[in-house]
């Protein structure tokens, strides 16, 4: 066809777009296009008998009121289309290629805009063609800066969009880059909420109807939605989520938040939370961190593996194992729907090789082996606060001569460099001159070269340092943290603790490092020359230290 047509003879459906996502940003809004289009429309007396408006990406397939209007033509009820820009009708290849679809089929007569009028003619429709391409090809690059824009304020800490519940957005940062705060009304009733859930005795449901009722706690408010009372599937998802646990997914990916930001649980007490609101719509944890999987072996070597249960204790008083279960056995109440649930989580170590060959295993629970190596902590190795930065000061006095040394050996070092250059060059000379022989000048050049290079190579070893202060702060933190939920801070610190753990299925032995038993031989001597010397209740005050003082040097020289 040819544009050899009446417009004013021409049916139009009037299409106005504007996005909220970011492809949008620079463009008109509806009611400006709609203006626009309708003094365009008057001043060209055109014949528009239908008006479509909506608020809609058009970066994927799936807008209604375009469908309607595709529909429309497709109808016959109209044959042309008003548009502010192409733009507006597709950003993508399928919604382009449905509008020049409907022109191949004479179905659409003309696209039109303010600056130019597109006609069922090859040129024409390869141009349409064209900017539609370009559109989307600007989308695209849109979209790419965004993610970019998204990815670097991930790896700041902080998720693109809207602050979870018990955080806010930074309002006086630019939009897009707004950083979270603490919202000190709501996050100590977050911090409430998944402390109760935690104890075990709350099922989601009674939970949730609380915070709704009791609790009163509100989504965010948006322009449009937000501030109404958590919905049950909110408080399921906020219970999920895990940014509270300091961690977020983006992409696929997997980024940890802002330091500045507090956690309100563990990711050990996350995976447990997902444990217990799983059914066979949710995911599963697929694996499990215990504290001492890999820490602990047989006598023989063979490997002390973790068994895990999770059970739940019904309001019928059935307990069971819930993990691949949505309804109580016994009295068919969905697990959600218990009104006072109980449940349990135990972890046993065992000989995985025994097991696999049928002998006999005897188990060892958890809780057991963290008793055993606290308790050899406390007698062993444990420090007081006091006594630890007693020590710390100790060492770091101790350093500062260290580097009093080097400088020391570094003076010297270099008069003794610059005396055998001196005896090198009067050497070369003498050889020159004849006064010594050439076998006898190489000898004595090879022994100043060797003075030079060990001259030069001369320092004091300094590197016990940073592994004494790692030590130090290891006897003070040690009981603390492997008596905490965090198991991978007790993971950590038992990598740092460096012992080895041997359970041959009667008792537990632990097999030390060097430094380990270094110090458990220093506090020993201490303690033979002060029975009164309790190194983890010891108060460190003037003169009170000379005790410990006086293993110091023993116990780093070790």
């Amino acid at each position: 066809m040819n544009n050899n047509i009446n417009e004013k003879e021409l049916r139009f459906g009037s299409y106005c777009r504007k996005s909220s996502d970011t492809e949008d940003k620079q463009v008109q809004s509806i009611e400006t296009q709609e203006r626009e289009l309708a003094d365009f429309s008057v001043r060209m007396d055109l014949n528009v008998c239908l008006y479509l408006k909506e608020e809609k990406s058009a970066f994927k397939v799936g807008r209604q009121i375009f469908d309607g209007l595709i529909s429309k033509i497709n109808k016959g009820e109209i044959n042309a289309i008003l548009a502010i820009h192409p733009n507006r009708l597709a950003r993508n290849a399928i919604d382009g290629a449905r509008v020049i679809d409907a022109m191949d089929r004479g179905k659409l007569l003309c696209v039109k805009t303010p600056t130019r009028t597109y006609y069922n003619t090859s040129i024409d429709k390869m141009t349409l063609g064209l900017e539609f391409l370009f559109s989307k090809r600007d989308s695209d690059d849109k979209s790419a800066f965004v993610k970019n824009g998204q990815k670097t304020k991930a790896l700041k800490g902080y998720p693109h969009g809207v602050a979870a519940i018990g955080f806010i957005n930074d309002k006086t940062e630019e939009k897009g880059n707004r950083k979270w705060l603490v919202d000190k009304d709501k996050y100590p009733l977050v911090e409430r909420i998944f402390h109760m859930f935690l104890t075990g005795n709350w099922s989601a449901n009674r939970l949730a109807r609380y915070v709704r009722e009791e609790l009163k706690l509100t989504t965010p408010k948006h322009k449009r939605i937000g501030g109404a009372l958590m919905a049950i599937s909110r408080v399921h998802t906020m219970l999920k989520d895990p940014i509270y646990a300091g961690f977020f997914y983006q992409n696929g990916q997997r980024y940890e938040l802002n330091a500045s930001l507090p956690r309100v649980i563990t990711e050990a007490q996350h995976n447990k939370i997902l444990r217990m609101l799983s059914d066979r719509n949710l995911p599963k944890t697929k694996t499990h961190v215990t504290t001492f999987a890999g820490f602990i072996k047989a006598p023989n070597g063979d490997f002390i593996g973790p068994d895990i249960k999770f059970q739940v204790i019904c309001d019928c008083k059935k307990k069971f194992a819930y993990s691949n279960k949505t309804n109580c056995p016994d009295c068919g109440k969905l697990i959600m729907e218990i009104d006072k649930p109980t449940y349990l989580e135990y972890v046993y170590y065992y000989n995985v090789a025994r097991r696999k060959s049928y002998l006999k295993t005897k188990y060892i629970s958890e809780n057991k082996l963290t008793g055993h190596i606290v308790d050899y902590a406390k007698e062993n190795v444990q420090l007081s606060p006091s006594l630890v930065e007693w020590s710390k000061k100790y060492l770091h006095e101790l350093k500062d001569k260290d580097i009093e040394l080097q400088q020391a050996m570094t003076t010297h070092a270099k008069d003794e460099v610059e005396t055998a250059e001196k005896r090198k060059k009067k050497i070369i000379e003498m050889m020159a001159d004849g006064a010594l022989s050439p076998a006898d000048g190489k000898v004595s050049l090879e022994e100043l070269n060797k003075t030079i290079l060990s001259s030069s190579r001369r320092k004091v070893d300094a590197s016990w340092f940073d592994t004494a202060i790692n030590i130090a702060d290891l006897t003070k933190e040690f009981v603390d943290i492997m008596q905490s939920d965090n198991i991978n801070s007790k993971r950590e610190v038992l990598s740092r603790f460096g012992s080895n753990l041997i359970w041959d299925e009667e008792k537990v032995s632990i097999i030390n490092t060097k430094w380990m038993d270094i110090l458990i031989q220093g506090l020993k001597e201490a303690k033979l020359k002060n029975p009164q010397f309790e190194p983890r209740n010891y108060d460190v005050d003037k003169g009170k230290t000379d005790v410990f003082a006086s293993v110091c040097p023993n116990l780093l020289r070790g």
